[in-house]
């Protein structure tokens, strides 16, 4: 059977492909200074459904140390689900700001670490268990605020907190491999 697929992707393509990397997230490294950490969130048009993405509506980011705080609406190419419309209010769209990204954190294990044994760790949930507090959540600007005040409860430095990072280029080997599965 691998033999005959082999053969109709050397019939389709002339060659075969090579294979797709698992993407491997090691953390960054800064050749100098401490870093400035920034978290972001999206909105987006629907959630990943099977290999169809769906395009970015809104994003938020805030600068923890300055509180300095970026919002942008962006118009995208594919219809907004009724379920994110609901979900965002979000029905009119603008331009993104091009923008540079050294690498990403993963805010998820970052609360693994400084919060362990949460209920779970559901934004919402962490913003109630961690910060007594509740929040318009599924705003892209709100989300942001919230998740800037949750990373600097962690009360984590930078070097630890860049430990749990990656650069982009991981992201999209990862979503190239979980494609090609």
């Amino acid at each position: 059977m691998l033999h005959s697929f082999n053969w109709m992707l050397l019939e389709r393509h002339g060659q075969i492909p090579d294979p797709v990397p698992r993407g491997v997230f090691k953390p960054i490294t800064l050749s100098s200074g401490s870093p400035s950490l920034v978290v972001f969130d999206l909105e987006t048009t629907d959630l990943i459904r099977g290999r169809q993405m769906p395009h970015i509506t809104q994003l938020a980011a805030v600068e923890l140390d300055t509180g300095s705080l970026y919002n942008t609406y962006i118009l995208p190419k594919v219809p907004i689900s009724e379920e994110a419309m609901n979900t965002t209010c979000i029905v009119v769209n603008f331009d993104l700001e091009k923008m540079t990204v050294h690498g990403f954190i993963d805010s998820l294990s970052v609360f693994k670490k400084a919060f362990p044994g949460q209920q779970n760790y559901k934004q919402e949930t962490l913003v109630k268990a961690v910060l007594n507090t509740s929040y318009a959540a599924h705003d892209a600007t709100e989300d942001v605020k919230t998740l800037g005040l949750l990373m600097k409860q962690t009360k984590l430095s930078g070097p630890e907190i860049l430990q749990f990072s990656f650069p982009p280029i991981f992201v999209h080997q990862g979503l190239l491999f979980g494609n090609e599965k």
